[in-house]
């Protein structure tokens, strides 16, 4: 009778565990400060062509430095059209996707959107052209 529930507060000790582990992370974006917004956002073509030109990339780790995960990256994205990016675990693809949408600036080279690049455009000028 009692194996039961004490199988029970052990499995719940673990959720309770893994949702400290998981608020930690949330509470670790949710303090990231604000990326700088324009004074104005400047005029973009709508619909735009992504081009990335040679971006240079690493996520800030402790010290300010964080290991380069993306180096001289270029690519277009023709307006209007779907494109996969593809490639193994790690490479880079969701880098890529958040750096387009400005979730983080690049270290290096350009990001633009409608031939704007997108430290140029406010946030919501941005997202009303993008859809990830």
């Amino acid at each position: 009778r009692f194996a039961g529930p004490l199988a029970e507060v052990g499995d719940f000790a673990g959720v309770v565990r893994m949702a400290r582990n998981d608020m930690g992370r949330v509470r670790a974006v949710l303090e990231e400060p604000p990326l700088p917004e324009p004074e104005r956002s400047a005029a973009v073509a709508v619909p735009g062509a992504v081009e990335v030109d040679g971006v240079r990339f690493g996520y800030p780790g402790r010290g300010g430095s964080g290991e380069v995960v993306l180096d001289g990256v270029s690519f277009t994205v023709a307006p209007r059209t779907v494109t996969a990016l593809v490639g193994a675990s790690g490479s880079g693809k969701t880098t890529l996707t958040r750096l387009i949408a400005r979730f983080f600036d690049v270290d290096a080279g350009t990001v633009r959107v409608g031939g704007v690049d997108v430290r140029d455009q406010s946030t919501a000028a941005l997202m009303e052209q993008l859809s990830l």
